[in-house]
């Protein structure tokens, strides 16, 4: 599947993330893909990069994941999971007030100390002049859907314990847990399955 990445299925389809290319900007979006992999339609598109701007570091991290006839999209800053059906059409959102974390020097520092030890040397370079730090991280990190449940985490961490808040996959509130994830580095992924 070209320019697409990280698909899952949907229905008889598929829901994945491509590039766009509109007026010199960089765009994400969202797809819908049937099953011979063509893309069908748009659920979201959002800038990446600016013309003749700096890419926008987590600007929009896209998390989304896909039960037999929903998905589950946390595409935004604050904290919004949208649920759409396969057409597209929203069919709720789960919200909440949530203060998110302001980035200080140190994360951006970490960042690139990650990048030296794990990529080459002329990407380090490279990434250092592109990239482009907003002051607050998003409010959702990453969502996952297990049993019915949506768990939905954030970037606050206390003692290596990830804040994460357990939704029905119909939006209503269950409770806040907070759950060990070790990560050997802030910018490592989640280690879970």
């Amino acid at each position: 599947l070209t320019g697409a990445g990280g698909c899952r299925p949907l229905g008889n389809g598929f829901v994945g993330t491509s590039r766009a290319f509109i007026e010199n900007s960089r765009y994400s979006t969202l797809n819908f893909f049937n099953e011979k992999l063509k893309k069908t339609g748009e659920i979201y598109k959002s800038i990446v990069q600016p013309r003749g701007k700096k890419i926008q570091f987590l600007s929009t991290t896209w998390n989304y994941i896909t039960t037999k006839d929903k998905v589950f999209i946390s595409a935004k800053k604050d904290f919004v999971v949208d649920v759409v059906d396969k057409t597209g059409k929203i069919l709720f959102s789960i919200t909440r007030d949530y203060e998110r974390i302001k980035i200080d020097r140190s994360f951006e520092n970490n960042f690139f100390v990650w990048v030296k030890k794990n990529r080459p040397p002329q990407l380090y370079e490279r990434m250092k002049r592109m990239l482009e730090f907003p002051d607050y991280l998003p409010a959702i990190y990453e969502i996952v859907i297990d049993k019915d449940i949506l768990y939905v985490i954030t970037y606050k961490r206390k003692k290596e314990k990830n804040e994460i808040f357990l939704y029905t996959t119909s939006g209503k509130f269950i409770k806040t847990l907070d759950i060990p994830l070790y990560k050997d580095h802030p910018i490592d992924p989640l280690p879970y399955t």
